[in-house]
């Protein structure tokens, strides 16, 4: 049991390590997403494309957008499918779907989030 214990310690230092390696613009992309999402700007199946194309604050940057969308795919709070093109040619589109499970009131998001940017869960 005590090397149980010991070993969930050392991941969880593990983890903490690697949320804090998350950059910046990633995180405040990713929560910029989430209050898009909150706030019914964007509604299930809408893409990157459309995230870019609204001009939001901390959103014109399309490799900003995304990385916050991957991000949010990583942490199971989006889920990611492509589409494949169509019969007149193009790229495959990839639409994301919110997690309902992950942004119950925003209290999830918002506490993941800070755990991200601060690198534990009491905001400090």
């Amino acid at each position: 049991m005590r090397k149980a214990l010991a070993f969930s310690k050392y991941l969880e230092t593990h983890a903490r390590r690697l949320y804090g390696a998350t950059n910046e613009p990633e995180r405040a992309a990713a929560q910029a997403i989430l209050t898009k999402i909150r706030e019914g700007e964007l509604q299930d199946g809408f893409t990157a494309r459309e995230v870019h194309q609204h001009d939001w604050l901390g959103l014109t940057d399309r490799d900003q957008v995304q990385a916050g969308l991957n991000l949010l795919v990583e942490l199971h709070y989006l889920a990611a499918s492509s589409a494949a093109p169509s019969e007149r040619g193009g790229r495959p589109t990839t639409t994301y779907t919110v997690n309902p499970r992950s942004c119950h009131n925003g209290y999830h998001v918002s506490g993941t989030l800070k755990t991200l940017k601060t690198g534990n869960g009491d905001g400090r």
